[in-house]
């Protein structure tokens, strides 16, 4: 089964489509759960040329992003913002966003989606941690501050929706270490 799950009817977040052999076999649980569009936001890994043969119906972007801890520039999130908005202008359209594990980046980039949908930061967080619950969403402040930047959003209170997102970030902790400890062993067991 494709890793994912679904935030909102038509936004979906998670982590690799499969694991060697196996994105061919989940790219049919994609198509089945109705995703047209797929963002896939790994640095590491593309799997465009597969999408390209085997799901040529779906539309796949590429926007690579490490995952180091690192503060990420604006230039991620709005080609992420573009692509999804391109892509929800169609009705029937349903976008995967998604990285290797399905913890930080792909997380990070649904929540860029919701924001440019109109969901409050705390609300957006609420939805994605809701259907994942090994989301970190470690990029969320770097997500913000893109976000309030390019729709003006005045400085207090930009000041305010940071201060709400960190307050429900501690209080909503997760131990992201023992999840990736968790996802590791069990890759290394498909290998």
């Amino acid at each position: 089964m494709a890793n994912m799950q679904f935030i909102t009817p038509r936004l979906a977040t998670g982590g690799d489509v499969g694991f060697h052999d196996e994105v061919v076999a989940n790219i049919g649980d994609l198509v089945d759960a109705g995703i047209t569009h797929v963002i896939d936001m790994r640095q590491e890994w593309s799997d465009e040329a597969v999408f390209a043969v085997h799901a040529p119906g779906i539309t796949y972007h590429w926007i690579p992003m490490d995952d180091a801890g690192q503060t990420e520039g604006a230039t991620t999130w709005q080609l992420v913002s573009d692509a999804a908005s391109a892509a929800l202008a169609n009705p029937d359209t349903k976008i995967l966003v998604h990285c290797h594990m399905g913890i930080n980046r792909g997380p990070s980039g649904a929540f860029a989606v919701l924001l440019g949908l109109g969901h409050e930061p705390v609300e957006a967080l609420q939805m994605i941690r809701a259907a994942r619950p090994i989301a970190a969403i470690a990029y969320w402040a770097d997500v913000l501050r893109w976000h309030d930047a390019v729709t003006g959003f005045p400085g207090t209170s930009s000041q305010r929706r940071r201060l709400d997102g960190q307050r429900w970030m501690r209080d909503n902790h997760i131990d992201v270490v023992r999840i990736i400890r968790s996802i590791r062993a069990s890759e290394d067991t498909r290998v």
